[in-house]
């Protein structure tokens, strides 16, 4: 009787465990950031002197976390497309990094492949915004755009 208590005990903690941290990853750490935050903004990074300007979105989505700069995500429109096309800096190695299945509006798998057919550019929002990790921006030319970090040459050697 004793070791059928102890099994189960193991079996309720092992269960316990796995469950917070499910719960722990894809849900507590992150943030939703509030695309009405008047101190939100979505910068591109110039190319004539490598300046960032902040530029003019509506209908912002976005998720980040404290205990990792790759945690962030976001969506939103771009108002002036032809613009940025002419002042930014392309990314020529964009990979989307998948988001937790709750933030539906970010489609790495669907962005990637857009990417990788011509149909979204990649433009540089911000470089270093952390040791090694670079904000990016994909953009439509309806206007949809989507954000996220990704690591730089530093780290990927």
């Amino acid at each position: 009787m004793k070791g059928k208590i102890v099994v189960l005990i193991l079996v309720i903690s092992t269960i316990f465990g796995g469950v917070s941290m499910y719960y722990l990853q894809v849900y507590y750490f992150y943030t939703i950031l509030d695309g009405s935050d008047p101190e939100l903004k979505v910068t591109i990074l110039l190319r004539k002197d490598k300046t960032t300007e902040s530029i003019d979105f509506y209908d912002f989505k976005g998720i980040d976390a404290d205990n990792s700069p790759l945690k962030y995500r976001s969506c939103f429109n771009i108002v002036n497309i032809r613009h940025i096309k002419n002042i930014s800096i392309p990314v020529l190695d964009a990979v989307p990094i998948t988001a937790p299945h709750w933030f539906s509006c970010f489609k790495a798998k669907d962005l990637g492949l857009d990417i990788e057919g011509g149909r979204a550019e990649v433009i540089f929002s911000e470089k270093d915004i952390s040791t090694g990790i670079d904000r990016v921006v994909a953009f439509y030319p309806d206007g949809r755009a989507y954000s996220w970090h990704q690591l730089n040459n530093k780290y990927k050697k």
